[in-house]
């Protein structure tokens, strides 16, 4: 997976320097190819949240789904995301499951932002639903 967490450990110096300058041009993508994964993706600090997450390198010339929010969560293709009281993040639908990666991120990064933290066992459960609709975890 390209991400933006992968890029850093690239061109740490190059990349850190550009989110100094908050250069509004540059977009992070997340490619599920195996530099980074999903778990990574949802639990990602601020600084290396990606803009787009695609299972291949290719699907980034694809045309990219909507993702979203809700009162609720979050909605992406047929999946929607939401957060239990507790910060347990869940997800629920059919289809692509990249779309319920990219729903349940969204909902991850909305809980991490208001709790401070979200520990990796709040992910586990929908991360674990989206690998048995199919997604590489």
């Amino acid at each position: 997976m390209l991400s933006a967490s992968s890029r850093k450990t690239r061109n740490e110096p190059d990349i850190a320097a550009q989110d100094t300058n908050l250069t509004p041009t540059r977009t992070c993508d997340a490619g599920l190819t195996g530099v980074d994964n999903p778990r990574s993706v949802t639990l990602a600090p601020r600084h290396r949240r990606p803009t787009y997450i695609a299972e291949t390198l290719d699907a980034l010339l694809e045309p990219y789904p909507e993702v979203t929010q809700t009162e609720s969560g979050a909605v992406c293709g047929g999946w929607s995301a939401s957060a239990g009281e507790d910060g347990t993040v869940h997800v629920d639908g059919r289809g692509a499951a990249v779309d319920g990666l990219r729903a349940l991120a969204r909902v991850a990064w909305t809980t991490q932002d208001k709790r401070g933290s979200l520990d990796p066992a709040q992910v586990a459960g929908a991360l674990g639903t989206l690998a048995t609709a199919g997604l590489r975890i």
